[in-house]
């Protein structure tokens, strides 16, 4: 059975990965891609946050499989696994997220989650690691609250949120 501290690290870090996940591309005509309907954009971004969140909690249960029981990882131990790892694979998912079409007329919306994900991503960058052990959730608050609003259920950080 895994330690109860890394279920809640897996979580906070899991819900940073989340609500930086989701966005879009606005590019009109990139790659000849026909937009997609919302519903369709909504499920193809949510698998893609969901995907990302299971690499990050496979990566932090291999990364703290060595704790004892009730053992904590450290401040730095987080903040090294958040830049390591929970970044990277933040921008993996924006990546492939930019390459979904648009939904026709929503190209601003999904472009403000984006560019709210972005500027978290880069806060966490330019900060100092630590800061995934202290809150760093609260640098992908826009971005959370945006995806939220636009319907997304993985990537937002709103899945389990009615369980």
């Amino acid at each position: 059975m895994r330690n109860r501290t890394i279920t809640l690290l897996v979580a906070a870090l899991a819900a940073a990965s989340l609500l930086a996940a989701c966005g879009g591309d606005d590019d009109d005509g990139d790659g000849g891609e026909q937009a997609l309907s919302k519903a369709e954009y909504i499920e193809q971004g949510d698998a893609i946050c969901a995907e990302g969140d299971r690499e990050i909690e496979q990566a932090a249960e291999e990364t703290f499989s060595d704790l004892e029981q009730g053992e904590q990882p450290s401040v730095e131990e987080i903040g090294e696994f958040g830049q390591e790892t929970v970044l990277p694979s933040l921008q993996r998912q924006i990546d492939r997220l930019r390459e979904l079409p648009a939904p026709g007329g929503d190209e601003d919306e999904v472009t403000a989650i984006y560019d709210a994900a972005d500027e978290g991503i880069q806060t966490l960058q330019d900060g100092d690691p630590e800061d995934f052990a202290t809150g760093g959730d609260a640098a992908f608050e826009d971005a959370n609250r945006l995806a939220g609003e636009y319907g997304f259920q993985n990537c937002g950080g709103q899945e389990g949120a009615e369980d």
